[in-house]
């Protein structure tokens, strides 16, 4: 019994019956009527159903589907992307691809525009035809294949509508997904062709099918090719098959000329923008041969955030992997089945498609060479490192093989003993399948197919910003700030930024797919740091007028939870405090609030403080206009030659002798007169995927990248190495590692910098490692390695206050067991005897005790080592040795500041801290080639965290825990209540807090004054009870804080708050009763410091300290209070004014904090009998045409060397004239495009972009390539004799050497095994032998129990029994293919319901 069965299941009939040819085809008047299921009304019905799946999601609303510029602006987009070069966008780029919605989308949404449909409508109506176009193209193809009935076509059409790639992409990228839809399409005309009809026809109509796939992406229109060139090369030899190939392959070429020309020039003159977004160790993740079977190869459903919600559900709901592996089986089996007239091209097609897909697998149980590849798709296969885009090449054999499956399998289980099982095992398979269909469209019933967060409408107030922005152009670029990988907005998210569809003159934004330059990438990200440092900046005006900007556009109404963006406040607070920065316009709703609002309560007013107090309202978009005004070009006359990057603008220094602009080492013309040497291109490894503070810590020169992918920063270098500032120590350490940080690239974003495993070894308690605060913090080690053994007698550590309560600390050296010892609390230190350690060459701390569970950071302060010297410097590049070094420019990494003014109130946030990874000092080593003279300079700022230290030489200090204290901004602590700042406000902790106040001389008191600004975030005082000895008072404030004391001879006075008004905060949804603070404290009607706004002089000594080599410099410092306690940057005083002497070779420059200030910028100026002359850049008029770009300007006379410049993207295909002369291209600033002019007389210099002819000329080659297609698909053939019809051919050798190397390729050793012993089986046995497909169909079930059960899916060894069980089914069709030859086509489709011949067109 088992036999019959098993030779039933592989014959594919239920009982052997005889095989005769195909007969022609009945005349049409004699054809039986067709049934139910594929009856017209029925189609329909799909069709409806289809419709409404589309317009199920998130029903009248937007979404950010591929382009939001076809519903925002369908024809300006279309126009633009027919034009190579665009000068609006990005300072200057070439459109990404955008001509390829040329055909059919681009005039799919114009269309729609045009008859005025709604743009949601629009973009449902091109779902809905997507949809129908993949079902019906499906359902049309198994008819012409003659595979299934008409049921079961029906069933495999909508599998293929549900595969987990249409469901997870249709939302965010329908652009992506329909090739894959018209590939059926493509199909359809070559199967038809290859049994009668014109072979030129057929292979034109199908090159057509491929030019309306459009040219937006090349790698998901080369997938609707394979299974074309299968199923002609799986037909067996004749005339028909050579010329439909032929045919096919040069209407093909023909037909998508259009897309591949311009294609061409892309890759020629395009910056590589893809290793900046993807890389190919994520792209190849998912693509094991598990994922990809059941159609979730994707590894934008792993990463998918709120635009591809389905694909996320798919991949993690157990329930549906099953259902997708359910899928799977059927197929596997409908592929293995014998009497499967269409095996061999089946199953070629599904292990071509798993080859493709699986090419850049790495992980478990790979193919040969598997590593090799993966760094191919990162290198010069890098175009093709999505290759999950394959998918349709094995979905498409699959799902008919589900249609066969389901149309054999029913009468292969039924048998005359067991009718009733037999009906019963029949329901159960068809069941099933139905089943699965209906789970897999869970999403659809859901509403999650569309990106979340849809738009109603684009708000109007955007209109009105880019129609002013259009209004007021001059030439120069509006900058959007904040910064924002994506744009997604409080009232909607639109992907695109929303600007891109709606603006009409030059604009730019910082997001995370960058099509400008890498260097112009570094400029963007410079302007994001400065903005929300929380710092003003003096330079940031400058910086922005010579890169070519002339506004900034600040959006407000960004989603600051989705996007990262900070608070509104905080920005509004850096602009309009830096110089130069003017708001002009605001639009939209007012977002935001006050401060400090005043509320009616039953207890009377109350203060209700709002973000803590780093509140104010905003418009919903503020545009600042940049002064003095940026110019469209520049004649820089006598350019530096600077050794650093495009951020050195922003240095002051720099500025002074005009290298704010400048030509970079690596781009030496060789007439440079002056150098500049900057510690600013640093060895940093970036997080892509992030758009701020994610930057690693500078690392060593050596120290491998911990980031998959080709690229690890912006590369605006072709040999950064030779000019990067790099990570060393000093003294007895030399290195400093640790397991993950907070300050390493794969840290948990935002990074911080400050977070370096050396901040656990600077002297700084207030800096301090942290471990990735993604991980389990037990484990994380940190590990220090001296230059010898080292004898270690004992070791001090201190966790920082933040860091993870781990139990436990292991102690290990290079020689001895681990001492495991009890952890210190966070904040606080314990000192550990090391006597049972020898001398050793490391310490390594790490985390010990039981798991945490819940993931944060292991954070160590400080790890004090007695008798050990160590000092992290880090090593600027050898500067150009052809000239001297005529400045060098050392600045110390800036600290995010906690607060900063909001008008004349001192806003803080505590959780906007984050320090630099320079903490309070400046450590550097630079190396020259010969001896010089330099005379230093350089700025200094107050130290954020003091405590009990007078801001001013013998002035007051007020302190109330020295310990707490300086773990609070200056701006913030005790010391503000008695700056003489008004603007500056102690925020009591608790409400017991006592401040004590130490007068700067003793005094007799009679009043004192507890002032609170009106906006400060603090509860004002009513009550204080005031103290100092044995004196004691308990008083009451009037309304102005006042109060009067009995004549107290005091030299300090305690303050306690014991009553204060009514005043909240709040925090979520709650109300919570503010502190208590005091903005001003004063004595006897006077302020401590009377004059916070006079500046004040430090003397020797009071700044820090500065050594050169062995020169050591002390410093003086001349401020005002106010400008330090806020933050500001001043000049130092050297106290000796003696040029030092700096010799060839390594010398060390470094600057120790003093008590009250730190080191922020150190110049050293070469002193020099004759100076170079400065750089001067003068501004040019750049005359543009209609679409903005540039044609001519004007230059005048020149005497010497210059450079004119343009801000715009350097690019090879951009080139000037003067006088017709060809001008050399010099990049300038590591990014802007610039041309080297002559001494000469004045002229005009003529701008030309070369490719922009060959481009236009490319899409018209491409329109009369689509012309020739169609006109070969129309012209009748002539009338000759029929080619004979094509027959499926046999397997053959070729076959066997193709299936072996797919093998090898999959799991290398293991696959070879597996398809050759289930090839030699299949061979051996032949007929003898029908349970292949069962096998493989098992086989698929324990895979899909792998993706579905927790038991199997959270093992050890998931991967392997996923991938073996994968392999195992399909070796099994593998076998199926060798066991014996494939019948050829039946003209009729397996029938168990009166089923009517399956109907073939000839085309």
């Amino acid at each position: 019994m088992v036999t019959r069965q098993a030779e039933h299941l592989e014959t594919g009939q239920p009982r052997p019956r005889e095989e005769t040819a195909p007969p022609a085809d009945p005349p049409l008047a004699t054809r039986p009527p067709r049934v139910l299921p594929t009856a017209g009304l029925r189609q329909a019905g799909y069709a409806a159903i289809l419709v409404a799946f589309a317009f199920s999601q998130s029903a009248g609303q937007m979404v950010a589907d591929t382009k939001f510029d076809l519903v925002t602006a369908p024809r300006r987009f279309l126009a633009s992307a027919l034009q190579l070069w665009d000068p609006t966008a990005a300072f200057g780029q070439l459109q990404n691809q955008g001509y390829g919605y040329a055909w059919p989308m681009g005039p799919f949404f114009v269309v729609g525009e045009l008859v005025r449909l709604p743009p949601w409508v629009v973009q449902r109506l091109w779902w809905a035809m997507l949809l129908c176009l993949a079902f019906f193209g499906l359902l049309k193809l198994a008819q012409a294949l003659r595979l299934g009935t008409p049921t079961t076509q029906v069933l495999a059409a909508f599998a293929f509508v549900l595969t987990p790639r249409i469901t997870t992409l249709l939302g965010g990228t329908s652009v992506e997904i329909w090739p894959m839809a018209l590939a059926p399409w493509v199909l359809l005309p070559l199967v038809r062709a290859s049994e009668r009809g014109s072979v030129r026809r057929a292979a034109a109509l199908s090159a057509l099918v491929v030019a309306t796939c459009g040219g937006v992406n090349a790698v998901a229109v080369a997938a609707v090719l394979p299974l074309g060139v299968l199923f002609i090369l799986t037909r067996a030899r004749g005339p028909r098959r050579g010329r439909l190939l032929a045919w096919w392959t040069l209407f093909t070429m023909l037909a998508t000329a259009w897309w591949w020309i311009p294609l061409l020039l892309l890759g020629r003159y395009s910056v590589p923008f893809l290793d900046y977004i993807e890389n190919a160790t994520i792209t190849t993740v998912p693509t094991d041969l598990a994922h990809t079977l059941v159609g979730e190869s994707d590894w934008v459903a792993y990463f998918a955030g709120i635009d591809y919600q389905a694909g996320q559900f798919l991949a993690t709901t157990p329930f549906l992997l099953l259902d997708a592996a359910a899928i799977v089986v059927l197929g596997l089996i409908g592929i293995a089945l014998r009497d499967n007239p269409h095996r061999r091209f089946l199953t070629l097609g599904l292990l071509t498609g798993l080859a493709l897909v699986g090419f850049g697998y790495s992980g478990d149980l790979s193919g040969y060479f598997a590593a090799d590849r993966t760094a191919l798709l990162d290198g010069v296969l890098a175009p093709l490192r999505n290759l999950h885009k394959f998918d349709v090449v094995l979905r498409i054999p699959l799902v008919l093989g589900l249609a066969h499956a389901l149309a054999v399998l029913p009468e292969l289980l039924r048998t005359p003993e067991s009718p009733g099982a037999s009906r019963a095992a029949a329901f159960s398979v068809r069941a099933m399948a139905v089943l699965a269909l209906v789970a897999l469209a869970l999403p659809w019933a859901q509403d999650r197919i569309a990106p979340r967060q849809g738009v109603d409408a684009v708000p109007n107030y955007w209109q009105a910003a880019a129609d002013y922005l259009r209004e007021t152009d001059d030439g120069t670029t509006a900058l959007e700030l904040p910064a924002s990988a994506f744009g997604v907005y409080t009232w909607g998210n639109t992907h695109d930024d929303v600007l891109q569809g709606l603006a009409q003159s030059s604009w730019a934004v910082r997001n995370v797919i960058p099509l400008a330059q890498p260097g112009n990438v570094e400029f963007l990200d410079a302007v994001t740091r400065t903005v929300e440092s929380g710092r003003p900046s003096r330079t940031l005006a400058p910086y922005l007028a010579q890169n070519g900007v002339g506004s900034l556009v600040v959006r407000n109404d960004l989603d600051r939870f989705q996007t990262g963006a900070p608070d509104p406040s905080y920005v509004r607070a850096v602009l309009q405090q830096s110089p130069g920065l003017v708001l002009e316009r605001s639009f939209g709703p007012t977002l935001g609030a006050p401060a400090v609002e005043v509320t009616k309560t039953d207890q009377g007013n109350a203060r209700v403080i709002n973000g803590g107090g780093l509140s104010l309202e905003t418009g919903s978009i503020d545009v600042y206009s940049v002064t003095p005004g940026a110019s469209t070009g520049e004649l820089l006359t006598d350019p530096a030659l600077v050794v650093g990057d495009p951020t050195t603008g922003l240095r002051s220094d720099a500025r002074s002798v005009g290298a704010g602009t400048g030509v970079l080492a690596e781009d030496s013309a060789g007439d440079e007169t002056s150098q500049v040497l900057t510690d600013g291109t640093r060895r940093r490894e970036s997080n892509f995927a992030a758009v701020r503070w994610n930057e690693s810590a500078t690392m060593p020169a050596i120290r491998p990248y911990r980031l998959p992918g080709p690229e690890h920063t912006h590369r605006f270098l072709d040999d950064p190495e030779r000019w990067q500032t790099t990570e060393v120590w000093a003294g007895d350490v030399v290195d400093v590692t640790a397991s993950s940080s907070q300050a390493f690239a794969d840290g948990r974003v935002p990074l911080q910098v400050g977070s370096h495993p050396g901040a656990a070894l600077d002297g700084d308690p207030h800096t301090a490692w942290r471990s990735s605060a993604a991980l389990d913090p037990t484990g994380e080690r940190w590990q220090v390695t001296f230059d010898q053994a080292r004898p270690l007698t004992s070791v001090t550590v201190r966790l920082s206050a933040d860091s993870a309560p781990v139990p436990q600390l292991s102690l290990a050296g290079s020689t001895g067991d681990p001492i495991v010892v009890d952890a210190p609390a966070p904040g606080a230190q314990l000192t550990y005897q090391l006597d049972g350690l020898a001398p050793t060459e490391f310490l390594r701390i790490t985390a010990a005790g039981p798991d945490l569970v819940v993931p944060g950071s292991f954070g160590i302060s400080e790890v004090q080592l007695p008798g050990i010297d160590s000092a992290r410097l880090l090593e600027l590049p050898a500067p150009d040795d052809t000239r001297p070094v005529d400045l060098i420019s050392l600045e110390r990494d800036p600290d995010r500041a906690s607060c900063l003014p909001l008008g004349r109130t001192v806003a803080c946030n505590d959780a906007l801290a984050a320090p630099g990874e320079d903490g309070d000092s400046l450590f550097r080593r630079i190396r020259l080639e010969n001896d010089d003279t330099y005379r230093l300079t350089g700025t200094v700022s107050l130290r954020r965290h003091l405590t009990d230290v007078p801001l001013v030489p013998n002035g007051p200090s007020a302190v109330v825990d020295p310990g707490a204290d300086a773990s609070f901004d200056v701006a913030r602590s005790p010391s503000a209540a008695v700056d003489g700042d008004r603007g500056t406000t102690w925020v009591a902790e608790d409400d017991d807090d006592v401040l004590t106040v130490v007068l700067p001389e003793p005094a007799t008191v009679d009043r004192i004054r507890a002032y609170v600004d009106p906006n400060a975030p603090v509860a004002r005082p009513t009550v204080l009870e005031v103290s100092s000895g044995d004196q004691r008072a308990e008083v009451e404030l009037d309304a102005l804080g006042r109060a009067d004391l009995p004549d107290w001879q005091v030299s300090e006075l305690t303050v306690r708050v014991l009553e204060t008004d009514q005043a909240f905060r709040i925090e979520g949804n709650d109300f919570v009763t503010a502190p208590p603070g005091i903005t001003e404290l004063t004595v006897n009607r006077q302020r401590l410091v009377p004059t916070p706004e006079v500046a004040v002089t430090y003397p020797c000594g009071s700044g820090p300290t500065v050594r050169v080599g062995a020169t050591v410099t002390q410093t003086a410092v001349r401020a005002s209070v106010r400008d330090l306690v806020r933050g500001a940057s001043v000049p130092f005083e050297p106290c000796t004014r003696d040029p030092l002497e700096l010799g060839a070779g390594a010398t060390d420059v470094v600057g120790t904090p003093s008590e009250l200030f730190r080191t922020d910028s150190l110049t050293l100026t070469r002193v020099a009998d004759t100076p170079p002359p400065a750089a001067t850049a003068a501004p040019i008029e750049v005359r543009r045409d209609g679409d903005g770009l540039p044609i001519w300007a004007a230059v005048p006379d020149r005497t010497g060397a210059s450079v004119l410049t343009l801000p715009q993207n350097i690019n090879a295909g951009w080139e000037a004239t003067l006088d017709g002369h060809v001008l050399d291209p010099q990049r300038i600033d590591g990014w802007k495009q610039g041309w080297t002019l002559p001494p000469g007389a004045a002229g005009v210099v003529r701008f030309d972009y070369a490719p922009a002819p060959l481009f236009t000329a490319g899409l018209i080659a491409g329109g009369l390539g689509v012309l020739l297609c169609l006109a070969g698909a129309l012209v009748p053939a002539r009338r000759s004799r029929d080619l004979p019809a094509l027959v499926a051919g046999r397997t053959g050798v070729l076959d066997v050497v193709f299936l072996l190397a797919v093998g090898a390729l999959l799991a290398g050793t293991w696959g070879l095994v597996a398809f050759g012993v289930a090839g030699a089986a299949g061979w051996l046995l032949g007929r003898r032998f029908g349970g292949w497909g069962l096998l493989s169909g098992l086989a698929m079930v324990l895979v899909g129990l792998g993706l579905s059960w927790s038991v199997i899916n959270d093992a050890d060894w998931a991967g392997d029994w996923r991938q073996g069980w994968s392999l195992v089914a399909i070796a099994c069709v593998v076998g199926a293919l060798l066991a014996g030859r494939a019948k050829r086509p039946s003209s009729r489709a397996v029938d168990r319901d009166h089923v009517e011949p399956a109907q073939a067109d000839g085309g």
